[in-house]
């Protein structure tokens, strides 16, 4: 049976699928939520809520990177 180079296989793949939709729903749900907070409270709050946006994208930015060295590192 052909299995093209980059399509999924075995258990790993699939635990690795879902971690990855953890992730984005995690970043989704603190990113909205951080908005939220930004319209509805004081200046102190917005500062922080602004700091997690930051630090939600540069997760999001980072994840690509991070999981090739990783994949680069196991071997």
């Amino acid at each position: 049976m052909y299995k093209a180079p980059n399509d999924p296989y075995g258990i790993s793949d699939i635990i690795e699928l879902l971690l990855g939709y953890c992730f984005m729903f995690v970043v989704l749900v603190s990113i909205v939520i951080s908005i939220y907070l930004m319209v509805k409270k004081d200046l102190k709050v917005k500062k922080q809520c602004g700091l997690l946006i930051t630090f939600s994208i540069a997760l999001v930015m980072l994840v690509s990177p991070l999981h090739n060295l990783a994949a680069r590192l196991a071997i």
